[in-house]
């Protein structure tokens, strides 16, 4: 059962990270001018982000690699070390790995996470499919302990 759930894991990680290395590949090839995907909703465009999530602490290269790669490790020696999670959401944290592992390939490799879905019904910082992965890791390991906590009561 451990090893399924170790294969399990180590697959989830390897398709979130090919398909965010694939899709920031066809961003810097592709979009050297931005492109609508659909008309008021969502658009394709290229940026360079030099600060942590959404362009937060923008300039701040070498210090958002450390946290980065010390956060990324924290994380990781708590999934392996704790094995009392709830399956879900060890799924869940191991795709918050996933984006940050990518992401942190991106600061090492160029200085830069290179971000391109960018929202057009909302003000919102461009993203990548990455950050999505950690977004909805969080949320998902977030809503798992609230419900393991109702269930608990």
């Amino acid at each position: 059962m451990r090893f399924r759930r170790g294969f399990s894991a180590l697959a989830l990680v390897a398709l979130v990270v090919f398909l965010d290395r694939i899709t920031k590949h066809w961003a810097m090839r592709a979009l050297s001018q931005p492109v609508v995907a659909v008309e008021g909703v969502l658009r394709w465009r290229y940026c360079e982000n030099t600060g942590a999530a959404f362009s937060a602490l923008s300039g701040s290269g070498t210090a958002v690699l450390v946290l980065s790669a010390v956060l990324l490790a924290v994380l990781v020696a708590y999934l392996l070390f704790r094995p009392r999670i709830p399956w879900a959401a060890q799924l869940c944290l191991w795709a918050v790995v996933a984006g940050g592992a990518s992401n942190l390939f991106d600061r090492l490799a160029w200085g830069f996470v290179v971000d391109f879905i960018e929202p057009l019904f909302v003000s919102f910082a461009v993203f990548n499919v990455a950050d999505c992965f950690i977004v909805l890791g969080v949320l998902g390991a977030a809503l798992g302990v609230l419900l393991d906590r109702e269930g608990a009561k």
